[in-house]
Formats: structure tokens, sequence, C-alpha cells
């Protein structure tokens, strides 16, 4: 489901929904974020006044309307947006985590490099991507063959121009940066500020 708009998908998986959505001619605005994410790597992504950056809030509360809708609300709340440049480089190694304190959260991708030829690393390795884990411990147990159910884990690739939002509870793993190249992202989260309008 995509709520009618081009490149959005609302997937339904678990108890949870995920939104994807390949964000159109992205290419001129997520370079000028490269530059940003550069200059102002720990200041608060939202307090600037760059036109790129208005275009992603734009894009972020588009996105976070069409998921409340798709999960029941039949008027979206007010929310709030944080969000901060994430540069991951060749050597940080990340922890699994959630999100705390908001209700949703998201990332936006600026860049993401190949990753370099003969570093030795495992073949079985996923560079340049984030999973996220059911959150309902050992559901899997008894599932068969075609269960949705079956997987507990779900892969998506980072590619420039991609928006994700999912619940701020999930936990999620950002695979290493393989690549010499730093990785550029923004990382937000959703904060609602009031109830809403649900069935």
């Amino acid at each position: 489901m995509g709520n009618g708009v081009p490149g959005l998908e609302l997937l339904r998986l678990w108890p949870n929904t995920f939104l994807h959505q390949s964000l159109p001619d992205y290419e001129e605005r997520t370079r000028r974020l490269e530059v940003l994410a550069r200059e102002h790597t720990a200041e608060n992504v939202f307090a600037g006044d760059d036109a790129s950056i208005g275009w992603l809030k734009a894009n972020i509360i588009h996105g976070v309307v069409a998921y409340l809708q798709e999960v029941g609300f039949t008027r979206p709340p007010r929310c709030g947006v944080s969000g901060r440049f994430d540069i991951q480089h060749f050597t940080d190694i990340r922890p699994l985590r959630n999100r705390t304190g908001a209700y949703l959260a998201g990332t936006y991708v600026v860049t993401s490099p190949a990753p370099d030829e003969g570093l030795g690393v495992r073949d079985d390795r996923r560079p340049a991507s984030v999973t996220f884990y059911d959150p309902r411990t050992g559901i899997n147990m008894n599932a068969i063959r075609r269960d949705p159910y079956l997987h507990y884990h779900h892969s998506v690739p980072l590619v420039p121009g991609l928006l994700l939002i999912w619940p701020a509870f999930v936990s999620y793993f950002e695979h290493p940066n393989h690549s010499r190249e730093p990785a550029v992202r923004v990382a937000f989260d959703i904060h609602l500020e009031d109830g809403g309008g649900s069935p």
C-alpha cells in the first residue's frame, strides 16, 4: 500500500507498520545535505533554514501523516521532528538499539558508498543496510513454511534518496560501512504533541 503516492510503500510487518519511500528528484537536495552534514555534524538538522532541510522536513511530515492514517488515525496529531546528521565511518561498529522517548523513528539516506574491494570481510555481510527485528521475542518458534511470522528480521538496503519511518520501540541494527568513504544519513525522531483522532 502506498497511499496513492509514487515510490511510497506502507509495509505491514509483524504487528507493526514500516514506511519506505524513494523520494523523487532527490539528487540536488541530497548533494546539498551532504555538504551541510560535513559542516554541521553536531547540530539539530531542522534548526537550519537551508532549502534542502525544508524539503526534507516537508517530505518527512508527509510520510508521517501517511503512516498515521495507515495505522488508524482519522485526524493525525500534531507532531514535532528532531534530527541530526549521522555519519557512519569505516570503523564505526554500532550496537543493536531502538529510539526510546519517541513515537516514531526514521532515517533519510544521503550517501551510501559501495564496499571497497580487498577488505577481507565475510561474504555473508550486509553493508549499507539496516535490519529490523520482530519485537515479539520467540514469536517465530512455531512458524511453518509460508507463515508470515517465519522470519524475525527484515533488512533494507540503504540507497540514496530513501526515506524510512518505523515505530521507535522496534530494535534495529545498522550494518557496518565497508567503505573508506563515510556513509551519510539524517536520523530523526517524531514526537506526538497531542492525541489526534482515531476510530
